[in-house]
């Protein structure tokens, strides 16, 4: 079967109008019939109009429809849910004298552990550890492929551990730690700073090497 050409749809279109409306408006007038007639005549015309507009030839025009994409959410660093033995809170002060390591004398690492919640699952994050920033800026420790760990199976979840030396907190009476996790570091000015504005997640702990100093006296973050 042949598609109709433009021309041929409009001529068929017409003729079935115009065969409509003879048919229902060119009848004999019966006595009295005027109005019924004009009432038909009128209907049977919107009917074959419509019915030349089915045969009319049709296009639609396609719309572009931007959508844009989800924004990035930044990470965000909670406590531990099921916390073990020895577990220190985000926020805790950590008492090096409260420390013992497996020869009875102080372990050579602190355990730092917390769950990282980033709901953009397939993104590779980032993390440092800063300590006394900026006294002590050489301290960073910049590692990529942050790796995802088993985080009772929740696939927006996971699990950063990390072994802070002993070696550099002892030397200061009460040393700031501060954790900072985002999908890519800044290489340009401020190297805490994450490339895309916002787009960080921190965590500060207190470790306190001297008991004599109190603790209000532990720096704070800038």
């Amino acid at each position: 079967m042949t598609r109709m050409s433009h021309r041929a749809q409009r001529r068929a279109a017409r003729v079935a109008r115009i065969g409509l409306d003879r048919a229902a408006c060119a009848q004999p007038r019966p006595a009295g019939s005027d109005g019924t007639r004009v009432a038909l005549c009128g209907i049977v015309r919107a009917l074959s109009f419509a019915v030349a507009l089915g045969l009319m030839p049709g296009c639609l025009i396609p719309q572009q429809v931007q959508i844009d994409p989800p924004g990035n959410t930044p990470p965000s660093i909670l406590d531990l849910s099921a916390r073990p033995a020895g577990y220190r809170p985000i926020g805790s002060h950590i008492d090096l004298g409260d420390l013992e390591g497996p020869d009875g004398g102080l372990p050579t690492a602190i355990t730092l552990e917390a769950l990282v919640r980033d709901p953009d699952i397939d993104e590779t994050l980032e993390y440092q550890v800063w300590v006394n920033y900026p006294a002590t800026p050489l301290s960073v420790t910049r590692v990529q492929d942050f790796v995802d760990a088993d985080a009772d199976d929740d696939p927006t979840v996971r699990r950063f551990r990390y072994e802070l030396p002993i070696t550099a907190v002892s030397a200061t009476a009460c040393s700031r730690v501060e954790l900072f996790i985002t999908g890519g570091f800044s290489a340009r000015g401020d190297l805490r700073d994450p490339v895309v504005p916002g787009d960080l997640g921190t965590a500060t702990w207190w470790v306190v090497a001297d008991e004599t100093v109190p603790v209000s006296s532990c720096p704070e973050a800038p």
